[in-house]
């Protein structure tokens, strides 16, 4: 989890048995390209990568108590999120 001021949160989970890591995302908060900064590096993804602080509870806490990624919830596999990054 990272949390990226005035914007929220990117939350990444990879459950047991997988091999790939996935982004926590909400459609509901559109695809506008949102400029973030990380660890001094600048970067750009859509919106709604980065979640309300409720959201970011909900995941981290059923991912605690079972070691999986909430299904309930939409998760974009990295990778592809990745590719969506423009400098």
């Amino acid at each position: 989890m990272v949390h990226v001021p005035q914007t929220g949160f990117m939350v990444f989970g990879i459950g047991l048995q997988e091999r790939d890591y996935f982004t926590l995302y909400d459609p509901a908060l559109g695809e506008e390209m949102t400029k973030f900064y990380y660890a001094g590096e600048s970067s750009q993804l859509p919106r709604f990568a980065f979640v309300c602080e409720a959201l970011m509870l909900r995941a981290m806490r059923f991912f605690y108590e079972t070691g999986r990624r909430d299904d309930g919830l939409s998760w974009w596999q990295d990778d592809e999120l990745m590719a969506l990054c423009r400098d």
